[in-house]
């Protein structure tokens, strides 16, 4: 089963296919928008972007993108630092996750230029009119669809994924395996607590050199940058814990099979055959 987008402490970024786990490095719009207030520069974020990707040939791009959630206006900087990533993205070949909320459209237009030179696109919790699904595709694109599928009272966002094409479709939690909340409900106990200290733009910063509490053993031997952690998980013989996640996968992926008409193994691995695809760059 497929958890096309979650988080592992703040805006670190995930994708598990088949208990492979792929890491997507990248400046959340939220955060590329502080760049002027924050200690560092939008063109070092990006430099440690193609540093990350030089030294991870399977890590891909995200979450990029642009937000008017927050803002009536899109800032400057959030807008040149996601075309800076665009361009790392298109001369690395690294499928990219991107970010919309509010402004979709936007979005799909700064990407028509990298179709075919960035090999594919998942778009993270959109919830736009089908109006875009044609351009998602010709961006060799994948929706991801979650859990507020489950909402009986979203009534346009059912029907819109019942619009997208099955070979286009993708299930996510959009979840944060790092944050003890997200344990709350599962019998799972969430991994240690975490320093509590600001992340970076990129997700978290060494928090543990900060610190008298020793990080999980064993760290992969590489050093950490402002970008997020590294694949921790996948360089140890431990699983990722992902009880509560997998289980929400599986009650969002039952309720889309409902609402297409379909089983559930055989949604299962369509979707399974799509991540496929959207990774296959990676691979």
């Amino acid at each position: 089963m497929t958890d096309a987008h979650y988080h592992r402490d703040g805006y670190a970024t995930f994708l598990t296919l088949r208990d492979r786990e792929f890491r997507f490095y990248g400046v959340h719009p939220w955060e590329a928008e502080r760049a002027e207030r924050a200690p560092y520069q939008g063109d070092e974020c990006v430099a440690e972007l193609r540093a990350a990707l030089e030294a991870d040939e399977h890590a891909g791009v995200g979450e990029i993108g642009l937000d008017r959630l927050k803002v009536k206006t899109i800032p400057s900087e959030q807008r040149a630092v996601f075309a800076a990533q665009l361009e790392i993205a298109a001369e690395f070949r690294r499928p990219v996750v991107l970010h919309g909320a509010k402004c979709w459209g936007e979005v799909v237009a700064a990407c028509r230029p990298y179709a075919g030179r960035i090999p594919a696109f998942l778009f993270h919790g959109f919830s736009r009119s089908g109006g875009l699904l044609p351009d998602i595709t010709a961006l060799n694109g994948f929706v991801g669809v979650g859990a507020a599928l489950l909402n009986d009272h979203a009534v346009n966002y059912r029907a819109l994924v019942k619009e997208i094409p099955l070979e286009r479709l993708l299930v996510e939690t959009d979840a944060d395996y790092g944050r003890d909340e997200d344990w709350a409900a599962t019998s799972a106990a969430p991994p240690a607590p975490w320093p509590q200290r600001e992340r970076s733009r990129l997700s978290r910063p060494n928090d543990w050199a900060a610190t008298s509490a020793a990080p999980p053993a064993p760290w992969p031997q590489r050093e950490r940058s402002r970008l997020s952690r590294p694949n921790d998980w996948a360089a140890t013989s431990a699983a990722p814990p992902a009880a509560g996640a997998v289980a929400l996968v599986a009650t969002v992926l039952r309720k889309l099979a409902e609402l297409r008409g379909m089983a559930p193994d055989e949604l299962e691995a369509a979707l399974d055959a799509n991540a496929v695809r959207f990774v296959e760059a990676l691979a």
